[in-house]
């Protein structure tokens, strides 16, 4: 297998501005600061709640699209200049994080393109949940990122 790096590929979309709706990648409008049952559950981190730290998942749900190989894990990384960097084994997006009232949002969103068999399913999945402007919850090492079509669960690793 030959691996190749090309250029960075995707866009993110902005905070939304309070009291207003906002269209993200998907086109679907999402209402700034309405709780979901995921942060109704468990505590809405900070950024610098997550800033520093790793999750990994254990398993996908059985919401994501079936094109998406069940074997993917996917890695979401919290540094501590803001940014988040996430993974489903190959290529890595990156980019700047937000959160506020429980909801993510990532800016200026990119990615590698390096070739690997199949990742382009699971990594613009991936994109697609993470510019979704989803809730997030944290308990007890465990963040949830749930944008009311996929509730993913990940478990915090050693850093």
């Amino acid at each position: 297998m030959t691996m190749m790096k090309r250029t960075i590929r995707y866009v993110g979309c902005s905070l939304p501005l309070l009291g207003a709706t906002s269209a993200c990648a998907n086109g679907e409008e999402v209402e700034p600061g309405a709780p979901s049952q995921t942060t109704q559950q468990a505590p809405a981190p900070s950024l610098a709640d997550l800033s520093g730290r790793i999750f990994r998942t254990s398993d996908l749900p059985s919401s994501v699209p079936p094109e998406v190989p069940a074997d993917v894990v996917v890695t979401v990384r919290f540094d501590k200049r803001g940014m988040i960097v996430a993974d489903t084994g190959c290529n890595k997006l990156t980019g700047s994080a937000r959160v506020k009232g429980g909801q993510l949002s990532v800016l200026q969103f990119a990615g590698t393109e390096i070739a690997c068999d199949g990742s382009e399913l699971s990594e613009g999945w991936l994109s697609d949940l993470l510019l979704s402007e989803p809730d997030v919850a944290l308990s007890q090492g465990r963040l949830v990122v749930d944008n009311g079509e996929v509730k993913l669960t990940l478990d915090e690793q050693g850093s």
